[in-house]
C-alpha cells in the first residue's frame, strides 16, 4: 500500500498524440490502409525516441468509439486512458511471426492461466500479404494478491507495408462483454487495447494505448495512481520480455 501511495498521477499525452491514438484505434476498424499509414508516420513525428521509455494518460474512449469497435454494450466512461511507448529489440519480421503465433501462453508464460485464440478471417492470407487479419481469444490470468478471472476479447493485426523504411503494425484488443472474475468481488469491465510498432534503428518501436477500468474490490482499482503505476510497469516488462523472445528466436 505505501508503494502504491507512492507512485505520480501519470503526465497527459501532448493534445496532437491525444488526438492521433483516438484516431488509429478508428482507423483500424474501418480497415482504411492508407489512412492508418499517414497515421504510423504522424505518430513517428510527434514521438521523441531519445526520451523512451515513456508513458503518460489519454483521454477517455466515449460510447461511439466503444460501438465502432465491436462493443456497443461496455461504457467506456469509466475506464482510464494510458499509453506507453518503447523500443523492442526485434525486426519486423520477427515481430509479425510473435504476434500472428496463436499460442501466446507459450511465448509469455507468466502472462496466462488458460489461452485458445481462433483465428476468424484467414492467417495464410495476411502471411501471403493481405493487410489485416482478425481473431477472438478466450483467456484465463491472475490479478496478484486479488485473485483471478476469464475473458472473451476480439483481436487483431494490419500491416501497415508502405512505410520508407520497412512494415509497419497496429493491433487492437477488444472486450465486448465483462470478464468472469473469481471472487466476484472483481469487476473488471472495460479493456480496449491499442499497439502501433513501426521500424527504428534495426527495432520497432512499440507505442501502446489502453483503456480499462478494474475494480478490485479490496479498495483498490484503475482510479488509483498506484494501480495505474504497477500496469504501467507491466507493460514496459512486456517490452523487455519481447526483445528477449526476439533475442531467443521466435
Amino acid at each position: 500500500m505505501i508503494l502504491l501511495a507512492a507512485c505520480a498521477e501519470p503526465e497527459p499525452a501532448p493534445r496532437d498524440q491525444d488526438t492521433l491514438t483516438h484516431d488509429v484505434f478508428a482507423h483500424w476498424f474501418t480497415e482504411d490502409d492508407a489512412a492508418i499509414t499517414a497515421d504510423i508516420d504522424e505518430l513517428r513525428g510527434l514521438l521523441d525516441e531519445t526520451t523512451f521509455p515513456i508513458d503518460g494518460s489519454l483521454t477517455g474512449l466515449d460510447a461511439d468509439e466503444a460501438a465502432a469497435a465491436g462493443a456497443p454494450d461496455v461504457d467506456p466512461a469509466t475506464a482510464v486512458g494510458i499509453f506507453t511507448a518503447g523500443v523492442l529489440d526485434c525486426s519486423a519480421d520477427e515481430l509479425e511471426r510473435l504476434l500472428t503465433n496463436a499460442h501466446q501462453d507459450e511465448l509469455y508464460t507468466e502472462n496466462y492461466t488458460s489461452y485458445e485464440r481462433t483465428y476468424t478471417s484467414s492467417l495464410d492470407d495476411f502471411l501471403a500479404g493481405e493487410p489485416h487479419v482478425t481473431w477472438d481469444t478466450s483467456y484465463g490470468a491472475t490479478i496478484p494478491l486479488t485473485g483471478n478471472y476469464e475473458a472473451d476479447i476480439l483481436g487483431g493485426l494490419h500491416r501497415a507495408a508502405d512505410l520508407e523504411d520497412g512494415p509497419g503494425y497496429v493491433s487492437t484488443t477488444v472486450m465486448p462483454a465483462p470478464a468472469v472474475a473469481d471472487p466476484a468481488t472483481i469487476t473488471f469491465d472495460v479493456d480496449f487495447q491499442l499497439e502501433v510498432y513501426y521500424p527504428q534503428d534495426g527495432g520497432m518501436v512499440h507505442y501502446f494505448g489502453m483503456w480499462r477500468h478494474i475494480d478490485m474490490g479490496n479498495g483498490l482499482s484503475t482510479d488509483d495512481d498506484g494501480v495505474i503505476g504497477l500496469i504501467v510497469g507491466g507493460l514496459h516488462d512486456w517490452d523487455d520480455t519481447t526483445s528477449q523472445i526476439c533475442a531467443d528466436g521466435v
